[in-house]
């Protein structure tokens, strides 16, 4: 089977999302989903740039070529808030979801690193903010088995 890697790093997440910043940590999880493999993603808890969270923590996935190509992975990126005292129950803040062959479309027409955003849906349905990240897929695909998915 042939494999084709996809670097994914969480740049931030611009306005609107009601996060405490004194009180929780924040971080992202990235998850690819379809094909036979799935797998997923941490990010530390963020920083701050001003009232944004920022991770610029990079994550490399590898994945199943004929399905990225047959349009059969989606890419999920959540948002988690986990309060800092005992007791305290993983929140999810907001998520976003698009298929990997829209990233790849775009990347193949120069191939470059390209940096994408997309808006972020809450768990009550509402639109706040967008989610900013910078992706690149390998030149090449890789054929054998999948590498170790865990992040770099």
């Amino acid at each position: 089977m042939d494999y084709r890697t996809l670097d994914i790093t969480i740049v931030t997440c611009l306005k609107s999302l009601k996060l405490s910043r004194l009180f929780s940590k924040t971080r992202a999880v990235v998850s690819i989903v379809g094909g036979s493999l799935i797998s997923r993603q941490e990010t530390p808890a963020c920083t701050y740039k001003g009232n944004s969270p920022a991770w610029g923590y990079p994550m490399r996935f590898y994945l199943e070529d004929s399905a990225l190509q047959q349009n059969q992975l989606m890419v999920v990126l959540q948002i988690w808030c986990t309060p800092i005292f005992l007791g305290g129950k993983n929140q999810l803040v907001g998520e976003v979801y698009f298929p990997a062959k829209s990233l790849l479309d775009n990347w193949t027409k120069d191939k470059q690193t390209k940096e994408g955003s997309n808006q972020v849906v809450t768990p009550s349905g509402k639109h706040r903010g967008f989610l900013v990240f910078k992706y690149d897929f390998g030149h090449d695909t890789i054929r054998g088995s999948a590498p170790d998915q865990e992040g770099r």
